[in-house]
């Protein structure tokens, strides 16, 4: 049997979840220009959580800092996603609402995110670009890059908080690519160059606010924050 700790199993409980919510979403947006391969990364991102998280104490055994915490859920997460993440992602927009040289913190919407116009649909796509957007992909991207990836740079591998953070923002900047270009060619990926170094930065400060608050929870909120902001105006729109 696997034994895994409180934090662990809360995470894979959130996963697990996720996991079906995400299938539920596209299942019942079938038809309607969702973006499947967004649909087939998130599950994929998820699944490999999932499988990791589970054989954590397993793993942990060939790590070269087997005392390192790994980044989870702790007793406060609650309160760590509402007074900490949510203030900070309003923090960030309202910064980059009023002085134009920190629009890096905020990239523009993900054009892989935007679903059909079809205004006969308007309100089922509305409600699935808030999901994908606001929910899913906070949830996915944050368990991954700041706990799964994280966890083997920092505690499997051995390396500094800050280099692990630099390393996995930077994998996370990467990860963006098709996010922001809506297509793995040169030319959308060199039309879409600002938005790189606005992935790595917000990466970082995620991985400050985790460190800070010692909750995954911190980063999903302000993650979720500053998405529904960017993209508030589409989802308007339908």
């Amino acid at each position: 049997m696997v034994r895994v700790n409180v934090e662990i199993r809360r995470l894979l409980v959130l996963v697990l979840f996720t996991i079906i919510f995400l299938t539920w979403v596209f299942i019942n947006l079938a038809g309607r220009d969702v973006s499947y391969l967004t649909g087939a990364i998130f599950l994929g991102l998820s699944v490999f959580s999932f499988i990791f998280l589970l054989g954590w104490d397993n793993v942990k055994k060939i790590s070269k800092n087997p005392k390192h915490k790994l980044n989870g859920l702790d007793d406060n997460w609650l309160g760590d996603f509402l007074i900490r993440g949510i203030p900070v992602g309003i923090l960030i927009m309202a910064i980059v609402g009023i002085f134009p040289a920190f629009t890096l913190f905020a990239p523009d919407l993900p054009a892989s995110s935007v679903f059909s116009s079809d205004s006969s649909i308007g309100f089922f796509v509305s409600v699935g670009q808030f999901l994908v957007v606001s929910v899913i992909s906070p949830i996915v991207e944050e368990v991954f890059f700041r706990v799964v990836i994280f966890a083997l740079f920092f505690t499997i591998i051995g390396f500094g908080f800050w280099i692990t953070s630099i390393i996995t923002s930077a994998i996370f900047s990467a990860y963006h690519i098709y996010v922001y270009a809506g297509e793995l060619s040169w030319t959308a990926i060199s039309a879409v160059q600002s938005n790189f170094i606005s992935a790595f930065l917000f990466g970082m400060v995620a991985c400050i606010l985790i460190k800070w608050t010692g909750s995954v929870s911190s980063s999903i909120g302000m993650h979720g924050t500053v998405n529904t902001i960017i993209d508030l105006p589409q989802m308007i729109a339908f």
